[in-house]
């Protein structure tokens, strides 16, 4: 099974790190599930705005890369690397089932509709990301993890 990553951080702030950390997450990934990594695409731009391919390459690059086929999935850290908005995430879900690929995020199995929906509303309330790069090591924006203070 082959598989492409797709890691983005939202600014320069960020830093690389977190990219490394996203790819070397996702690689552990695949090699537990035995597919072969071809290709890693990353970002640094904000997710927060329409999806906007001019500001992420990497993406641009990643769909083109699925578009030609022989990709069985896309593996990122969560949905919302990807986009943040349900609408967006709906269509790149549609876009993947359509090339017979699927995407597979860290937290969850595979991503669907469904998976897509809870994200965004979880992603709206802030609490579903966090928990997930919590779990990471990093920080909460708030300084705390989930409602508890960060020792």
């Amino acid at each position: 099974m082959k598989a492409v990553i797709y890691a983005r951080v939202s600014s320069d702030a960020a830093g690389a790190r977190t990219i490394d950390d996203q790819i070397a997450s996702c690689r552990e990934r695949c090699e537990r599930e035995g597919w072969v990594v071809v290709d890693v695409f990353t970002d640094k731009s904000s997710g927060s705005g329409a999806l906007d391919f001019n500001s992420r390459p990497g993406l641009r690059a990643m769909l083109g890369r699925v578009a030609v086929g022989g990709i069985d999935q896309v593996v990122t850290e969560t949905l919302d690397r990807i986009a943040r908005k349900h609408a967006e995430a709906s269509a790149v879900l549609k876009f993947f089932k359509r090339t017979g690929a699927r995407l597979v995020t860290l937290s969850n199995a595979e991503a669907g509709d469904i998976a897509a929906t809870i994200s965004a509303l979880l992603g709206a309330a802030g609490g579903h990301d966090r928990i997930t790069k919590v779990k990471r090591g990093k920080r909460a924006p708030s300084g705390s993890a989930l409602g508890k203070p960060l020792v």
